[in-house]
């Protein structure tokens, strides 16, 4: 039996002016969530992936996303809100004229409308309510755009911008959304540790790694060499909420006897929910590739973490598809390592201009306890899918998803020109989210599968 609900979404004001006509079909364990242009007169020009805080919709009243940038030349853009399990949802604007980026947090969501180094801000909340707007310049600070290495919306409710010099030293410039007695962003005059633990070793530059609701935390590395080192170890710093540092701990050689890195660096991450770190590196072993993947936990007093698990895993059908290349002067960027809950996935990709491009890549997937889930030469990642490819797959590089329920729906998907996949989330319970623009109707169709 097939239930139809028709839902509107009412606007944030009666500024807004416009109504959302939104379906939602319900068949067994299906949802389906619909925005249609014809009947919000806006149309679909971005989509914006929040990992955990779920994605935005960026859409506008033009067919062409035509936009202009500078002063004067705004447009007001229409932001649509959804949770990953579609349960969640919310409708806001802003005026907006330069290059849009969007953050989130566990709290909040800031979108950041930069014009050269001017930052226009609007900090809203899940129901879409506007807390506040700001204007701020990193010019103030003596920074220009091009020397942020990444921008960050803490935890804490702080914008943390990484810059690093020309020695390759960390400074840390942050914005209190919050605090009104600080105006702009300052530096933070946190304390590096004087000891080093790596003695013998050469030390890397230190990196913010990340920050949840304990703590900020900051990595370095100590290495017997550059390149190809048999020797890798890590220093972590963990400091409060106001940069006071908590604690320091270390990470022993990841690599054993007869093993050596090969590239110049390892990925490594921070599994929120299993509060273990994470780490995937290239390494040869009697010369052969192999993609290592280390799980370290807080288990102990100790000041050196505890090794729960250590998986060696071979680069598969190297001869064919080249994923790892001995041509004696390339070296292979790390592996690619994203935590799903308590699932880890590993991306060993042949060649990529960004970790967004789906690619040629050996995909791997572990549970929290190291069990081997799956291991295929594969296109793309679980969350990327070229729908032309997947529709002519002859060489069975999209098993990952012939097995999962949005499979069926993906079909029909290929015998319609002009249509694309948004984006694709399979959880470690099983849940499922596809989001499918279709350009030639200019609907964005939203699908959740819940668990079987």
């Amino acid at each position: 039996m097939l239930t139809l609900h028709v839902k509107q979404l009412l606007p944030m004001s009666l500024v807004l002016g416009i109504l959302l006509f939104c379906a939602k079909m319900e068949i067994h364990a299906q949802t389906k969530t619909i925005l249609d242009s014809k009947q919000i007169g806006l149309y679909c020009h971005d989509y914006i992936d929040l990992n955990e805080h779920g994605f935005l919709l960026k859409y506008n009243k033009y067919v062409d996303d035509s936009r202009g940038t500078g002063k004067g030349a705004g447009i007001q853009e229409t932001f649509f809100y959804y949770s990953k399990d579609l349960l969640k949802n919310a409708t806001f604007r802003m005026n907006c004229s330069g290059e849009i980026s969007v953050f989130a947090n566990d709290d909040y969501l800031l979108i950041i409308d930069r014009i050269e180094e001017t930052y226009h801000m609007k900090l809203v909340d899940y129901t879409g309510k506007e807390i506040k707007s700001f204007i701020v310049s990193i010019a103030d600070i003596g920074l220009s755009q091009d020397l942020i290495a990444r921008t960050t919306l803490t935890a804490f409710n702080r914008l943390l911008l990484e810059v690093y010099d020309s020695r390759e030293e960390l400074h840390l410039f942050e914005y209190d959304l919050f605090n009104t007695t600080k105006k702009g962003f300052y530096e933070i005059d946190n304390a590096f540790p004087t000891s080093n633990p790596f003695e013998k070793m050469k030390i890397g530059p230190w990196n913010y790694l990340t920050a949840n609701k304990q703590f900020h935390m900051l990595i370095r590395r100590g290495s017997n060499s550059e390149y190809e080192p048999t020797s890798l170890a890590y220093h972590l710093l963990f400091y409060n909420d106001n940069f006071l540092l908590n604690k320091e701990l270390l990470i022993d050689n990841i690599l054993y006897p007869g093993e050596s890195l090969f590239g110049k660096e390892a990925t490594v991450t921070l599994n929120k929910k299993t509060q273990t770190i994470v780490i995937g590196a290239n390494i040869i072993k009697d010369n052969k590739p192999f993609v290592l993947v280390c799980n370290y936990g807080f288990q102990n007093q100790s000041n050196v973490l505890t090794l729960f698990w250590r998986k060696l895993i071979p680069v598969i059908h190297n001869n064919k598809f080249k994923l790892i290349d001995f041509d004696g002067y390339s070296s292979p960027l790390p592996p690619d390592v994203r935590n799903q809950g308590n699932r880890i996935e590993i991306s060993l990709y042949k060649a990529r201009t960004s970790i967004q491009e789906e690619g040629l890549n050996q995909l791997i997937t572990l549970n929290e306890q190291g069990e081997l889930l799956f291991n295929q030469i594969q296109m793309g990642t679980y969350d990327q899918l070229n729908l032309d490819g997947y529709c002519v797959d002859n060489d069975n590089l999209y098993k990952r998803i012939k097995t999962l329920q949005m499979n069926q729906t993906l079909k029909k998907y290929c015998e319609q020109t002009g249509s694309e996949a948004l984006d694709m989330n399979y959880t470690d319970t099983g849940d499922e989210l596809l989001v499918i623009r279709e350009n030639k109707i200019k609907q964005v169709l939203m699908y959740y599968f819940r668990a079987k």
